[in-house]
């Protein structure tokens, strides 16, 4: 299951950025619950998206990088690289 948490947008000189974040679950094991972030930049003819799933499974955790990856204006290019320093301060 995929429930949308939080959202935010912001609007640059020639594009927009979009941030997803999503709560999932295993259909068999419910109760095993994570976090997922979604990039979307859009320029009006074409988009970009990238994602990155299971990374947490704190939700104070989650909604932290929502904010900061949206504070530093992440682009999907960018959120692996975010990503993987995220995992390698664990």
């Amino acid at each position: 299951m995929k429930k949308l948490i939080g959202e935010r947008k912001l609007r640059c000189e020639r594009f927009k950025l979009r941030y997803l974040l999503f709560e999932e679950s295993d259909f068999k094991h419910s109760e095993n619950v994570f976090f997922s972030l979604l990039v979307e930049l859009s320029d009006g003819k074409k988009s970009e998206i990238a994602q990155a799933r299971d990374f947490t499974s704190r939700r104070s955790e989650a909604e932290k990088m929502l904010s900061k990856i949206c504070r530093g204006k992440v682009t999907p290019m960018g959120l692996p690289y975010i990503m993987e320093d995220y995992i390698a301060d664990i």
